[in-house]
């Protein structure tokens, strides 16, 4: 694997777990097994651009899952079954220590990083408008409202998960 990459891998690891301000730097160059010039050298701005890289990285990799997920569907409660049991499966293999890295570090960023809220909105976006377009294809009369409302409800499903790591029986 290129040093970029186990960067950023390792990066979107360690965020996920202890968010923005829980890593450091120097964590992120020990688990990657990095030297601080080559970090330095791939993200010149240092920890925020390497976490713009890795929100990105990450977000586009699960819209392309989500876009597969939907696409595999065989109606709209089908292919929203399917996004929650992706996040339950992905929250049980991260030992409920991961949940939706945009939304925990746009969280903790509150308005302190004008830059990494705005590429956080935007990559939200992106998400946003995978379930529009698939609200708008099973003929939903108000398709955005819809997908929005849906979006924020499976959200906090995430985050009830993650802190009481209940049976995930009780929630579906």
């Amino acid at each position: 694997m290129k040093t970029k990459e186990k960067l950023i891998r390792q990066a979107v690891s360690l965020i996920l777990e202890k968010g923005y301000h829980g890593t450091g730097i120097n964590e992120i160059l020990r688990v990657s097994n990095v030297t601080k010039g080559s970090l330095y050298y791939h993200f010149p701005k240092g920890k925020d651009q390497l976490v713009t890289e890795a929100l990105r990285s990450y977000t586009i990799k699960l819209s392309l899952q989500y876009k597969k997920l939907l696409k595999s569907a065989d109606s709209l409660e089908d292919g929203l079954g399917k996004l929650i049991n992706h996040a339950i499966q992905e929250l049980e293999l991260s030992g409920y220590k991961a949940g939706s890295i945009l939304i925990n570090v746009s969280q903790e960023l509150g308005s302190m990083n004008k830059h990494l809220q705005a590429t956080c909105k935007q990559l939200l976006e992106l998400i946003i408008n995978n379930l529009e377009s698939f609200f708008l294809e099973y003929e939903i009369e108000k398709w955005e409202e819809s997908a929005r409302s849906f979006f924020i409800s499976f959200q906090g499903f995430i985050k009830i998960l993650i802190p009481s790591r209940n049976s995930i029986e009780l929630f579906v």
